[in-house]
């Protein structure tokens, strides 16, 4: 019989890794899956009066080939990248509120300090000070419009973030019900590697949606442009 058991066991051990290899390629395209592999160990031998008679070949687990490593690392990668586009986004619409050419607030900064500059060489002439208080006006007017697209774009920001960030507060009751029911029964002492899978998925989502996404450090050049502008726009152009 201790031949017809080595057989046996020899033909458990091929048809559960036949199922395993099967798995992995049923799941080729599920996203998240780890493949598996099955490890086998060596049967203690029946010990004789000549030695160890082999017993065959033993399922000892199915392993997961995962590393926590390289799935931390990826998670980090994948938020930074993000990070990087929002900001990248971000920094594109304030670079089309500061805009160059002639329409441009600096061309419309400079038009005025050259008529400053004419009105110093020839302060009686009163043509130079009719265009100074022209470009004035369309300094304050270009500061004003400058600083309402501030506005439009921060007011923006907040209200896009505040879209993103409600939903993590419900995000448990969207996690895999095997992070929340009791863990499943292990098998020869190692965890199921199903459960695993699912677990890391849950926890990418759950570090995705627990970190919310920085703020653009633009935010102080922001304010001080803004305050800038509007104490400009006060001072050469009080409300009626």
């Amino acid at each position: 019989m201790g031949l017809v058991n080595i057989g046996i066991r020899a033909l458990q051990a091929n048809q559960l890794g036949l199922q395993t290899t099967g798995n992995n390629i049923s799941n080729v395209n599920v996203p998240g899956y780890s493949r598996q592999k099955i490890i086998l160990e060596n049967v203690k031998g029946q010990y004789t009066g000549g030695g160890y008679i082999g017993q065959g070949v033993n399922i000892q687990t199915i392993q997961r080939n995962f590393s926590e490593f390289l799935t931390r690392q990826s998670t980090l990668a994948t938020a930074t990248q993000s990070s990087d586009a929002a900001r990248s986004d971000k920094l594109k619409q304030l670079e089309g509120i500061f805009q160059g050419g002639p329409q441009g607030l600096g061309a419309s900064i400079n038009d005025m300090v050259n008529a400053f500059s004419d009105v110093a060489s020839a302060p009686t002439d009163m043509t130079a000070r009719t265009v100074v208080l022209t470009r004035i006006d369309e300094t304050a007017a270009r500061m004003r419009a400058t600083a309402q697209s501030l506005d439009d774009l921060q007011s923006g920001i907040t209200q896009e973030l505040s879209q993103k960030l409600t939903p993590s507060t419900a995000w448990p009751a969207t996690l895999p019900t095997s992070t929340t029911k009791s863990p499943a029964p292990r098998a020869m002492g190692n965890p199921p590697t199903t459960c695993l899978t699912s677990a890391t998925n849950s926890s990418k989502i759950s570090t995705a949606m627990s970190k919310p996404p920085p703020l653009p450090p633009m935010t102080a050049a922001w304010a001080c442009t803004l305050v800038a502008a509007r104490s400009w726009c006060w001072e050469t152009s009080p409300p009626q």
